[in-house]
């Protein structure tokens, strides 16, 4: 059976921030079903694909969400659009969800939007995003040793109203 929601992120050397967006997903797992693939490359990046990895086999991981890795060539990676075309091109889920890797989503938050999704929708802005307040050398950030989960505080994340339509 197909997915409900296809996460597609990003991630190049933001590992850190990974794994408190998977943390979300292991700590407030959704209902509906996940697919949560990661377009990366081992090429400069040691620690994404062996985290990432880990976090896919983990026992701890909710039986309804799939962590896929999309392996990408460095230079194509660069590219955002290339791999979130392939991605969305090869997916059979009813909902792609773009994001960055500073995305996490709350409580029920993946659950409403598969439940609420216009039917005749091709795309979606969100105005609203739940937004990591920390910058990438915040310590926060910095004592990500490895692939664990993460205790997410509410309060290191912001609600942050959105401007712009640019993907």
């Amino acid at each position: 059976m197909p997915p409900d929601i296809h996460i597609v992120n990003h991630c190049w050397r933001y590992s850190r921030l990974m794994c408190y967006q998977v943390s979300a997903l292991f700590t407030w797992p959704p209902k509906c079903r996940i697919l949560y693939e990661v377009c990366c490359t081992a090429d400069g990046d040691p620690r994404t694909v062996p985290w990432l990895r880990e976090y896919a086999e983990s026992s701890r991981r909710p039986s309804n969400v799939e962590i896929r890795l999309h392996l990408m060539e460095h230079d194509r990676l660069l590219r955002r659009g290339i791999g979130r075309n392939e991605c969305s091109k090869a997916s059979e889920a009813r909902v792609v969800l773009f994001c960055d890797t500073d995305k996490i989503w709350g409580p029920g938050c993946l659950d409403y939007v598969a439940e609420n999704f216009p039917t005749d929708a091709e795309i979606v802005f969100p105005h609203y995003e739940f937004k990591c307040s920390h910058e990438r050398g915040d310590q926060l950030i910095q004592s990500v040793t490895g692939p664990r989960i993460y205790d997410i505080d509410p309060l290191d994340f912001t609600i942050r109203a959105r401007q712009s339509t640019a993907i």
